[in-house]
């Protein structure tokens, strides 16, 4: 999660470390087959995705703040926009 944060905060990490991490935690799950991905949801994708939502959260709060809404709603477009290109 630490890498994860600080790619957020505008920083170079090695993702296929990140990735690789990830991919363990599937492979993990091959102990159980009948539940595969039990572990992966369990002790990654939860905190990752309570993290995402306290992350942006967070941001935006500030951000809302310091610029206000109309100049956030902005931000949130080009975030959606970038994200369909990619």
């Amino acid at each position: 999660m630490e890498l994860i944060q600080k790619e957020r905060d505008g920083d170079q990490i090695d993702q296929n470390q990140v990735a690789g991490v990830i991919q363990s935690y599937v492979k993990l799950g091959a102990i159980k087959p009948q539940k595969q991905l039990e572990i992966y949801k369990e002790d990654f994708e939860v905190h990752f995705i309570n993290n995402t939502k306290d992350y942006y959260a967070r941001e935006s709060t500030a951000f809302i703040s310091l610029n206000g809404v109309s100049a956030y709603m902005k931000i949130v477009r080009l975030r959606q926009y970038s994200r369909v290109i990619i």
